[in-house]
């Protein structure tokens, strides 16, 4: 049995008594930005560590979640922690590894001892630059095999060089250990980290996690210490925790009940239009926003999949031209170096809106955000609730707000929503907005898209599968602005088939999707990891689609 939460509120000192900022002198900068207001009174000149560790920590003070973990995290004891980003996670689970990794017998070269999964490529990248600056006093190395990046690469690397901790995204690293001698060199790993792992679960990686731990030792001839970091505690975590975490783990949490609850207590609305009507409705909220907090008016809009979050950042930008702030897009087909200098333009901005889906988002602590607009259908009440904390955070003031067609509107209505307040948008003055002039290719990836994810939530909306298709011909042509309304954009054969809607009126299926003027098609490699562009989700050998979404107990078809 795991034991009771250990909490860290205990030893935050009062506001009044906050330790000075970190230095800011030529110390090396953590990956990830943590915010002053969870540094504790404890210092790390104090901490049971080495003084080589001591030396490469920049901070002076631990935070709340370092001080709460860092002494189990020593004794080598299983954890499941839960705590936000920003919080300084990232050194609470590397500083324990790495110190009990210092206390014993240099490994030889071609040993992992500290192995950490990531749900993205962005917080994987953040991962190994905090481990660089952590071990930079100690005789160890950090690698990252992540998706995006050349493979033949990472195999030399791997093979030629050292790697006492090594960063992954799951999909890449099943790669390496399906087609390397990887799995030998993980045959002495002492620790494994499991880092935002209910995104983990989110996006559709168990089957892939659960076969990244048969190529792992057997514990029990090789014991190794785990530890799972989530900012949810959903039930699919509960059960990973009772699947690979030890009988007697321990369970921390640093959240405060305000924190816990964020959709309890953050304002809730949700704005009921049809679908034509989305892009219309989404730019009046934000101007509402705007109205509201003026140049300090700061924004993020979740969609449901990447083709999705670049077309309606584009409306936007159309849409909002003078009346709001900059729109940044960040999904899974813009390249890396522009996903991380977007991120970054969004955190420093004092007023601009983010359209992002989950996938980029996650592990990427954006302050002062005042809205959380959510368009579509989350796909479970934990992605919403996640969503949903982004805003009000360290103190300040946000709210939410969903924009759902009447049929999707049935979700408030389940039983996992029931329980959150969230109320009915006040009457809105819908503007008019310019017509699209999005490029065919895009309006065909995001129909296909959208079409992809939503098949799931058909009997949950309680609509048959004609008007489901109906529906999503409404979006190509109202809101894609697809020109031929008698045709609708195309979707390959095989793919209309997989998702369960092959033979249904107005689906223009073909046998090879042909993009206009020479527009080609590429996956990345984070979207092979996780589907065909279908959010969390990926079509399956079936007529019906794996969601990975508590909806599809009320969505799937028969």
């Amino acid at each position: 049995m795991a034991r009771g939460p250990a909490t860290a509120h205990a030893f935050k000192p009062r506001l009044d008594r906050l330790p000075p900022a970190p230095s800011q002198n030529n110390e090396p900068e953590f990956g990830e930005r943590t915010n002053q207001s969870h540094f504790t009174s404890m210092r790390f000149a104090d901490a049971p560590i080495s003084e080589k560790s001591k030396m490469a920590i920049p901070h002076q003070y631990l935070t709340d979640v370092q001080e709460a973990t860092l002494e189990l995290g020593l004794s080598g004891v299983d954890l499941l922690v839960q705590a936000k980003t920003g919080t300084g996670k990232t050194a609470a689970f590397l500083l324990p590894a790495i110190e009990r990794l210092a206390k014993r017998r240099l490994p030889p070269s071609g040993n992992v001892s500290i192995l950490v999964l990531s749900p993205t490529r962005e917080l994987a990248m953040q991962i190994q630059k905090e481990a660089d600056g952590l071990v930079r006093t100690h005789p160890f190395s950090v690698q990252s095999v992540i998706g995006g990046s050349d493979i033949n690469q990472q195999k030399r690397k791997l093979t030629t060089q050292r790697c006492d901790i090594l960063v992954a995204t799951p999909g890449r690293l099943l790669d390496l250990l399906e087609s390397t001698d990887l799995r030998r060199k993980l045959h002495g790993i002492q620790t494994l980290v499991l880092d935002e792992a209910d995104r983990l679960l989110d996006q559709g990686f168990m089957p892939t996690l659960k076969s990244i731990f048969n190529f792992l030792p057997n514990r029990e001839e090789n014991p190794r210490q785990c530890m799972l970091y989530s900012a949810t505690l959903s039930e699919d975590i509960k059960k990973v925790a009772a699947l690979y975490l030890t009988p007697d783990y321990e369970f921390v949490s640093t959240l405060g009940e305000d924190e816990v609850n964020t959709h309890q207590h953050v304002p809730q609305t949700c704005v009921t239009v049809p679908i034509s009507d989305t892009i219309k409705a989404a730019v009046a909220v934000l101007q509402e926003d705007v109205l509201e907090h003026g140049n300090r008016s700061k924004s993020m809009v979740f969609c449901t999949t990447a083709m999705g979050t670049s077309a309606t950042a584009q409306l936007l930008k159309k849409a909002g031209y003078g009346t709001l702030p900059q729109v940044f897009e960040i999904h899974s087909r813009m390249t890396q170096s522009k996903r991380l200098w977007t991120a970054q333009k969004f955190r420093a901005a004092t007023s601009a809106i983010l359209v992002t889906s989950d996938v980029t988002a996650r592990g990427m602590d954006f302050p002062g955000v005042t809205l959380v607009l959510q368009v579509g259908l989350p796909a479970s009440s934990e992605q919403y609730i996640h969503r949903l904390g982004r805003t009000a955070r360290a103190g300040r003031s946000g709210k939410g707000t969903i924009i759902l067609t009447p049929s999707e509107s049935a979700l408030l209505r389940t039983p996992e929503m029931k329980p959150i307040p969230i109320q009915a948008h006040p009457p809105l003055q819908l503007p008019s907005v310019p017509a699209s002039d999005l490029t065919k290719k895009l309006q065909i990836q995001a129909y296909g898209a959208w079409l992809g994810f939503n098949t799931a939530f058909i009997r949950m909306m309680g609509v048959s599968k004609q008007k489901f298709v109906d529906e999503a011909n409404r979006y190509a042509w109202d809101v894609l602005g697809w020109a031929d309304k008698h045709v609708p954009p195309p979707i390959a054969r095989r793919t209309a088939q997989v998702i369960g809607i092959g033979g249904v009126k107005g689906i223009n299926a073909v046998s090879r999707v042909e993009y206009p003027e020479d527009e080609g098609s590429s996956r990345s490699d984070e979207e092979r990891e996780r589907g065909f562009g279908f959010g969390s989700r990926q079509p399956q050998r079936s007529s019906r689609p794996n969601t990975g979404s508590h909806w599809a107990g009320q969505g799937r078809r028969g």
